[in-house]
């Protein structure tokens, strides 16, 4: 980026006419980052099997010449593996923009491979397209990190049918790109990264009421940044020290049920409203031609928490009752991660 360069966001409409509103507040997090920060930036079209992303088979993405390959990392171009050339945990984003003009009903999901296995909590899913009123594209989108990495480990993103498809192609949309970066975070001090799969009263997501997501695994935790007990009030997460934080999270679900689509929202110090545009409700689920899973995935900037903050997940039913849950799987499982920034100045 230049000197006085802008970035905007704009929005058009991809199906049936009609008037759609923000709920709460949109949000957009833009973020400097200095050269300390190594990073690995690329794109790519097709995975290495062809340019139809929804196979029965999962395949990787192919990944074309770096645009940004800093000295963390070794990348082949037209290669789906990336290799990274120093230990420390890493920031990872993934998008897929896609695209289906059959009536048949599609869904594609991601799969984020560490050294060719699932990492935990490492899948996309909310790929669905139903042609009807017009729709006909849709985007997969991951963020997280992968903590620990050691020299000449690598990472790959697959893709694969979840719901039918036969012999319908769901390609990244044209004109756009599948893009991946990776973000060193240098030592893992102020982060945290938790897992779990139920609530605090059962495991269904789609309750009328609002539930709080319990993380009972810990994958990496600064313990002077954070307090947190996977077994006492496991929904729980208290950070240490005033300041800003950056939360990034991710759940996947599944669900026999047509129509069914849980919200997930941030709550701080057990308010009674949610932190503004901290929400996503991603997670519909039609129970038609194969379509029984789905995600949300929410990147979002915690402002001027206080000191001893606590930060809670909640899920709650957005459309038709039924029962959700996640799989208890651990590649399956909710992701949070919470990382400590500095503190920003008030524009």
């Amino acid at each position: 980026m230049a000197i006085n360069d802008l970035v905007d966001v704009t929005v058009t409409r991809d199906g049936a006419t009609g008037t759609i509103t923000i709920n709460e507040v949109a949000s957009l997090f833009v973020e400097y980052i200095p050269t300390s920060k190594k990073l690995f930036y690329t794109t790519g079209t097709r995975t290495t099997n062809s340019t139809n992303l929804s196979q029965p088979t999962a395949y990787p993405l192919q990944w074309l010449t770096a645009l940004i390959k800093d000295s963390d990392y070794t990348h082949t171009p037209n290669s789906p593996t990336i290799t990274f050339t120093q230990n420390g945990s890493y920031a990872l984003y993934v998008n897929v923009p896609l695209y289906n003009n059959s009536p048949t009903v599609t869904n594609v999901k991601a799969i984020i491979k560490r050294n060719g296995s699932i990492i935990n909590g490492g899948v996309a899913k909310q790929g669905y397209i139903r042609k009807a009123s017009g729709v006909i594209n849709s985007t997969l989108y991951w963020s997280g990190i992968i903590e620990n990495i050691t020299v000449g480990e690598y990472i790959t993103v697959e893709t694969q049918r979840e719901a039918e498809g036969g012999t319908v192609a769901v390609t990244v949309a044209s004109g756009e790109v599948a893009t991946i970066l990776i973000e060193s975070l240098g030592s893992n001090s102020g982060i945290i990264a938790s897992r779990g799969n139920t609530l605090t009263t059962n495991s269904n997501w789609n309750n009328a009421t609002e539930q709080s997501v319990k993380w009972t695994t810990n994958d990496l935790k600064d313990d002077g940044a954070y307090t947190h007990s996977t077994a006492i009030d496991p929904h729980k997460i208290q950070v240490n020290a005033a300041g800003d934080y950056t939360l990034m999270f991710n759940s996947a679900v599944t669900s026999t049920v047509a129509g069914v689509n849980n919200r997930i929202s941030v709550y701080v110090n057990n308010s009674p409203t949610p932190v503004s545009g901290a929400n996503t409700a991603t997670n519909y689920i039609s129970a038609v031609g194969g379509h029984n899973e789905s995600s949300s995935s929410l990147v979002y900037y915690l402002r001027n928490l206080s000191a001893n903050s606590i930060i809670d997940i909640r899920s709650i039913q957005e459309a038709a009752p039924g029962t959700v849950i996640t799989t208890a799987t651990p590649s399956e499982d909710a992701r949070l991660v919470l990382i400590k920034k500095p503190i920003a100045s008030t524009p």
